[in-house]
Protein backbone atom coordinates (compact mmCIF):
# COMPACT_ATOMS: atom_id res chain seq x y z
CA UNK A 1 0.00 0.00 0.00
CA UNK A 2 1.27 3.00 -1.57
CA UNK A 3 0.94 6.71 -0.62
CA UNK A 4 -0.57 8.97 -3.52
CA UNK A 5 -0.37 12.72 -4.00
CA UNK A 6 -3.24 14.83 -4.93
CA UNK A 7 -3.24 16.17 -8.52
CA UNK A 8 -4.07 19.51 -8.27
CA UNK A 9 -2.21 20.34 -5.36
CA UNK A 10 1.40 19.21 -7.54
CA UNK A 11 2.96 20.64 -10.62
CA UNK A 12 6.03 19.55 -12.74
CA UNK A 13 8.90 21.74 -13.22
CA UNK A 14 11.90 20.40 -14.87
CA UNK A 15 15.24 21.66 -13.05
CA UNK A 16 18.64 20.28 -14.75
CA UNK A 17 20.95 19.26 -11.71
CA UNK A 18 23.74 17.13 -11.26
CA UNK A 19 24.07 14.11 -8.75
CA UNK A 20 27.77 13.13 -6.88
CA UNK A 21 28.39 10.39 -9.40
CA UNK A 22 28.44 13.09 -12.36
CA UNK A 23 25.24 12.29 -13.52
CA UNK A 24 23.42 14.79 -15.25
CA UNK A 25 19.09 14.36 -14.22
CA UNK A 26 16.04 17.21 -15.96
CA UNK A 27 13.85 16.07 -12.58
CA UNK A 28 12.22 18.04 -10.59
CA UNK A 29 8.94 18.36 -8.56
CA UNK A 30 7.99 22.08 -7.07
CA UNK A 31 5.33 20.59 -4.92
CA UNK A 32 3.97 23.62 -3.25
CA UNK A 33 1.73 21.15 -0.74
CA UNK A 34 0.94 17.54 -0.80
CA UNK A 35 -1.99 15.66 0.31
CA UNK A 36 -0.63 12.19 0.89
CA UNK A 37 -3.52 9.89 0.48
CA UNK A 38 -3.37 5.76 1.46
CA UNK A 39 -5.53 3.80 -0.97
CA UNK A 40 -5.75 0.10 -0.31
CA UNK A 41 -4.85 -0.67 -3.87
CA UNK A 42 -2.77 1.87 -6.53
CA UNK A 43 -1.91 -0.43 -9.48
CA UNK A 44 -3.93 1.81 -11.53
CA UNK A 45 -1.55 5.15 -10.43
CA UNK A 46 -1.30 7.69 -12.83
CA UNK A 47 1.61 9.37 -11.05
CA UNK A 48 3.43 6.04 -10.94
CA UNK A 49 3.10 5.42 -14.59
CA UNK A 50 3.66 9.36 -15.50
CA UNK A 51 7.41 9.25 -13.66
CA UNK A 52 8.17 5.65 -14.53
CA UNK A 53 7.48 6.95 -18.64
CA UNK A 54 8.88 10.26 -18.30
CA UNK A 55 12.27 7.90 -16.36
CA UNK A 56 12.30 6.15 -19.43
CA UNK A 57 12.44 9.00 -21.78
CA UNK A 58 14.65 10.89 -19.94
CA UNK A 59 17.56 7.57 -19.52
CA UNK A 60 16.32 6.17 -23.33
CA UNK A 61 15.16 3.33 -21.78
CA UNK A 62 15.02 1.57 -18.32
CA UNK A 63 17.23 2.94 -15.79
CA UNK A 64 20.21 1.79 -13.79
CA UNK A 65 19.66 1.66 -10.10
CA UNK A 66 22.10 4.12 -9.69
CA UNK A 67 20.53 6.67 -11.73
CA UNK A 68 16.99 6.09 -9.85
CA UNK A 69 18.46 6.71 -6.39
CA UNK A 70 20.46 9.87 -7.57
CA UNK A 71 16.97 11.37 -8.52
CA UNK A 72 15.12 9.92 -5.39
CA UNK A 73 18.34 11.43 -3.82
CA UNK A 74 17.56 14.64 -5.54
CA UNK A 75 14.66 15.12 -4.53
CA UNK A 76 14.14 14.21 -1.59
CA UNK A 77 12.23 10.90 -2.08
CA UNK A 78 8.94 13.05 -3.36
CA UNK A 79 6.62 11.23 -5.79
CA UNK A 80 9.84 9.09 -7.24
CA UNK A 81 9.30 6.97 -4.34
CA UNK A 82 6.39 5.43 -5.89
CA UNK A 83 8.58 4.09 -9.09
CA UNK A 84 12.08 3.64 -7.22
CA UNK A 85 10.81 0.00 -5.71
CA UNK A 86 9.63 -1.31 -8.98
CA UNK A 87 12.64 -0.40 -10.95
CA UNK A 88 15.37 -1.14 -8.61
CA UNK A 89 14.14 -4.37 -8.20
CA UNK A 90 14.10 -5.30 -11.60
CA UNK A 91 17.62 -3.26 -12.68
CA UNK A 92 18.99 -5.44 -9.71
CA UNK A 93 18.03 -8.91 -11.11
CA UNK A 94 19.18 -7.51 -14.55
CA UNK A 95 22.69 -6.38 -13.06
CA UNK A 96 23.34 -10.00 -11.24
CA UNK A 97 22.15 -11.67 -14.74
CA UNK A 98 25.04 -9.38 -16.62
CA UNK A 99 27.73 -9.64 -13.93
CA UNK A 100 27.15 -13.63 -13.92
CA UNK A 101 27.15 -13.35 -17.74
CA UNK A 102 30.64 -11.23 -17.72
CA UNK A 103 32.20 -13.78 -15.46
CA UNK A 104 31.68 -16.66 -17.15
CA UNK A 105 33.27 -14.93 -20.33
CA UNK A 106 36.13 -13.62 -18.56
CA UNK A 107 36.40 -17.34 -17.41
CA UNK A 108 35.87 -18.44 -21.05
CA UNK A 109 38.59 -16.29 -22.70
CA UNK A 110 40.92 -17.20 -20.06
CA UNK A 111 40.69 -21.01 -20.25
CA UNK A 112 40.66 -20.55 -24.16
CA UNK A 113 43.84 -18.24 -23.70
CA UNK A 114 45.60 -20.59 -21.21
CA UNK A 115 44.48 -23.54 -23.76
CA UNK A 116 46.11 -21.68 -26.90
CA UNK A 117 49.39 -20.96 -25.02
CA UNK A 118 49.63 -24.56 -24.09
CA UNK A 119 49.26 -26.14 -27.53
CA UNK A 120 51.77 -23.24 -29.34
CA UNK A 121 54.39 -25.07 -27.20
CA UNK A 122 53.14 -28.38 -27.26
CA UNK A 123 56.01 -30.64 -29.34
CA UNK A 124 54.92 -31.77 -32.51
CA UNK A 125 54.86 -35.67 -33.54
CA UNK A 126 58.08 -35.18 -35.60
CA UNK A 127 59.92 -33.56 -32.31
CA UNK A 128 58.82 -36.46 -30.26
CA UNK A 129 59.87 -39.66 -32.38
CA UNK A 130 63.11 -37.42 -33.07
CA UNK A 131 64.20 -36.80 -29.57
CA UNK A 132 63.08 -41.03 -29.31
CA UNK A 133 60.76 -40.75 -26.29
CA UNK A 134 58.77 -43.09 -29.16
CA UNK A 135 60.04 -45.23 -31.55
CA UNK A 136 59.95 -43.63 -35.31
CA UNK A 137 56.77 -43.97 -36.73
CA UNK A 138 54.63 -44.83 -33.67
CA UNK A 139 51.69 -42.59 -34.49
CA UNK A 140 51.34 -43.96 -37.91
CA UNK A 141 51.07 -47.70 -36.73
CA UNK A 142 52.10 -48.13 -33.35
CA UNK A 143 52.15 -52.32 -33.47
CA UNK A 144 54.58 -52.03 -36.21
CA UNK A 145 56.66 -49.48 -34.71
CA UNK A 146 56.66 -51.51 -31.49
CA UNK A 147 58.07 -54.26 -33.26
CA UNK A 148 60.55 -52.95 -35.27
CA UNK A 149 61.77 -51.22 -32.59
CA UNK A 150 62.45 -54.48 -30.10
CA UNK A 151 64.01 -56.02 -33.30
CA UNK A 152 66.71 -53.37 -33.79
CA UNK A 153 67.19 -53.02 -30.24
CA UNK A 154 67.70 -57.30 -30.23
CA UNK A 155 70.48 -57.02 -33.38
CA UNK A 156 72.30 -53.73 -31.41
CA UNK A 157 72.22 -56.01 -28.57
CA UNK A 158 73.50 -59.12 -30.48
CA UNK A 159 76.00 -56.75 -32.30
CA UNK A 160 77.88 -55.91 -29.15
CA UNK A 161 77.62 -59.37 -27.93
CA UNK A 162 79.52 -60.22 -31.00
CA UNK A 163 81.90 -57.25 -30.75
CA UNK A 164 82.89 -57.99 -26.91
CA UNK A 165 83.30 -61.50 -27.83
CA UNK A 166 85.86 -60.74 -30.67
CA UNK A 167 87.38 -57.93 -27.89
CA UNK A 168 91.26 -58.55 -27.26
CA UNK A 169 92.40 -60.46 -24.20
CA UNK A 170 94.66 -58.72 -21.69
CA UNK A 171 97.65 -61.55 -22.99
CA UNK A 172 96.71 -60.21 -26.47
CA UNK A 173 97.24 -55.98 -25.81
CA UNK A 174 100.66 -56.90 -23.91
CA UNK A 175 101.83 -58.78 -26.38
CA UNK A 176 101.20 -56.20 -29.07
CA UNK A 177 103.15 -53.35 -27.10
CA UNK A 178 99.82 -51.56 -26.12
CA UNK A 179 100.29 -51.23 -22.21
CA UNK A 180 103.22 -52.85 -19.87
CA UNK A 181 102.94 -55.89 -18.28
CA UNK A 182 103.60 -53.71 -14.64
CA UNK A 183 101.09 -50.99 -16.10
CA UNK A 184 98.44 -53.99 -16.27
CA UNK A 185 99.32 -55.55 -12.79
CA UNK A 186 99.16 -52.25 -11.04
CA UNK A 187 95.57 -51.93 -12.76
CA UNK A 188 94.29 -55.17 -11.54
CA UNK A 189 95.73 -54.66 -8.03
CA UNK A 190 94.16 -51.19 -7.82
CA UNK A 191 90.90 -52.76 -8.70
CA UNK A 192 90.85 -55.50 -6.32
CA UNK A 193 91.89 -53.22 -3.78
CA UNK A 194 89.17 -51.05 -4.53
CA UNK A 195 87.05 -54.12 -4.30
CA UNK A 196 88.20 -54.48 -1.01
CA UNK A 197 87.68 -51.23 0.29
CA UNK A 198 84.31 -51.41 -0.81
CA UNK A 199 83.61 -54.66 1.19
CA UNK A 200 85.12 -53.39 3.97
CA UNK A 201 83.02 -50.07 3.89
CA UNK A 202 79.30 -52.12 3.67
CA UNK A 203 80.86 -54.27 6.20
CA UNK A 204 81.21 -50.75 8.47
CA UNK A 205 77.91 -49.88 7.59
CA UNK A 206 75.93 -53.00 8.88
CA UNK A 207 78.01 -52.72 11.80
CA UNK A 208 77.72 -49.09 12.84
CA UNK A 209 79.34 -47.86 15.84
CA UNK A 210 81.89 -50.90 15.69
CA UNK A 211 83.31 -49.46 12.66
CA UNK A 212 85.05 -46.80 14.04
CA UNK A 213 86.83 -48.64 17.06
CA UNK A 214 88.20 -51.21 14.22
CA UNK A 215 89.21 -48.26 11.50
CA UNK A 216 93.15 -49.03 12.17
CA UNK A 217 93.14 -52.43 12.35
CA UNK A 218 90.86 -52.90 8.87
CA UNK A 219 93.61 -50.26 7.08
CA UNK A 220 96.66 -52.90 8.43
CA UNK A 221 94.55 -55.72 6.87
CA UNK A 222 93.67 -54.08 3.62
CA UNK A 223 97.06 -52.94 3.41
CA UNK A 224 98.76 -56.43 4.21
CA UNK A 225 96.09 -58.44 2.03
CA UNK A 226 96.97 -56.02 -0.94
CA UNK A 227 100.70 -56.90 -0.43
CA UNK A 228 100.24 -60.80 -0.93
CA UNK A 229 97.99 -60.65 -3.67
CA UNK A 230 100.90 -58.26 -5.60
CA UNK A 231 103.37 -60.87 -4.37
CA UNK A 232 101.61 -63.75 -5.32
CA UNK A 233 101.07 -62.10 -8.93
CA UNK A 234 104.66 -61.76 -9.32
CA UNK A 235 105.19 -65.40 -8.22
CA UNK A 236 103.06 -66.35 -11.16
CA UNK A 237 104.58 -63.94 -13.81
CA UNK A 238 108.16 -65.63 -12.57
CA UNK A 239 106.83 -68.99 -13.21
CA UNK A 240 105.77 -68.35 -16.58
CA UNK A 241 108.91 -66.75 -17.93
CA UNK A 242 111.22 -68.21 -20.01
CA UNK A 243 114.41 -69.80 -18.75
CA UNK A 244 117.82 -68.09 -19.76
CA UNK A 245 119.06 -70.05 -22.65
CA UNK A 246 122.80 -70.28 -24.10
CA UNK A 247 123.57 -68.90 -27.63
CA UNK A 248 124.04 -71.70 -29.21
CA UNK A 249 120.47 -73.21 -28.59
CA UNK A 250 119.37 -69.88 -29.29
CA UNK A 251 120.72 -70.20 -32.98
CA UNK A 252 119.70 -73.50 -33.29
CA UNK A 253 116.16 -72.60 -32.42
CA UNK A 254 116.14 -69.02 -33.96
CA UNK A 255 114.45 -70.69 -37.04
CA UNK A 256 111.97 -71.92 -35.11
CA UNK A 257 111.05 -68.57 -33.39
CA UNK A 258 111.35 -66.33 -36.43
CA UNK A 259 108.06 -69.33 -37.81
CA UNK A 260 106.69 -68.55 -34.68
CA UNK A 261 106.54 -64.88 -35.26
CA UNK A 262 105.34 -65.48 -38.82
CA UNK A 263 102.39 -67.68 -37.86
CA UNK A 264 101.39 -65.24 -35.22
CA UNK A 265 101.45 -61.91 -37.50
CA UNK A 266 99.50 -64.27 -40.15
CA UNK A 267 97.17 -65.47 -37.29
CA UNK A 268 96.78 -61.74 -36.27
CA UNK A 269 96.05 -60.37 -40.21
CA UNK A 270 93.50 -63.44 -40.56
CA UNK A 271 91.96 -62.03 -36.47
CA UNK A 272 91.37 -58.75 -38.33
CA UNK A 273 90.20 -59.82 -41.67
CA UNK A 274 87.50 -61.74 -39.83
CA UNK A 275 86.59 -58.60 -37.99
CA UNK A 276 86.11 -56.31 -41.32
CA UNK A 277 83.91 -59.24 -42.46
CA UNK A 278 82.12 -59.67 -39.52
CA UNK A 279 81.72 -55.98 -39.69
CA UNK A 280 80.33 -55.72 -43.28
CA UNK A 281 77.89 -58.53 -43.04
CA UNK A 282 76.47 -56.69 -39.51
CA UNK A 283 75.97 -53.49 -41.85
CA UNK A 284 74.86 -55.05 -44.90
CA UNK A 285 71.94 -56.92 -42.29
CA UNK A 286 70.99 -53.36 -40.82
CA UNK A 287 70.94 -51.91 -44.75
CA UNK A 288 68.37 -54.72 -45.33
CA UNK A 289 66.56 -53.92 -42.00
CA UNK A 290 65.41 -50.59 -42.66
CA UNK A 291 64.75 -51.13 -46.09
CA UNK A 292 62.14 -53.83 -45.52
CA UNK A 293 60.81 -50.81 -42.18
CA UNK A 294 60.92 -48.70 -45.26
CA UNK A 295 59.05 -50.82 -47.17
CA UNK A 296 56.26 -51.89 -44.42
CA UNK A 297 56.06 -48.34 -43.37
CA UNK A 298 55.55 -46.79 -47.06
CA UNK A 299 52.67 -47.59 -49.14
CA UNK A 300 52.78 -49.99 -51.56
CA UNK A 301 54.14 -47.85 -54.74
CA UNK A 302 54.79 -50.99 -57.14
CA UNK A 303 51.23 -51.43 -57.01
CA UNK A 304 50.24 -47.67 -57.93
CA UNK A 305 52.61 -48.04 -60.89
CA UNK A 306 51.59 -51.15 -62.29
CA UNK A 307 48.00 -49.79 -62.16
CA UNK A 308 49.67 -46.00 -64.03
CA UNK A 309 51.02 -48.03 -66.62
CA UNK A 310 47.93 -50.38 -66.88
CA UNK A 311 45.84 -47.20 -67.43
CA UNK A 312 48.19 -45.65 -69.81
Amino acid sequence: MLPTVNHMAASYVPIKKTTEEGINVHAGWNIPSLEVKWKDSDKNNPYREEIYLRLMSRFGGSPNVKEVFACVSLLNGKCLSFAAPSVSKREQNRIFRSDIANMFKEQKSKASEDLKRKLSTRQKKEQIEKRGIVPQGYFQSPEKALVRHHRRFSSTVDNMNIMLKMRPTAEEIVEKGMVEFKGLLQMYALSEDESDQEAEETKGTDNGQDTKKTAGATAVLKKTAGKKKRRKLDAKWNEHQPAEISLTRSLLFSTTQEALRKSQQQTAKVQEEVQQVVQEIARKINRLRDESDRLVTVPNVTSKMSKQNHNT
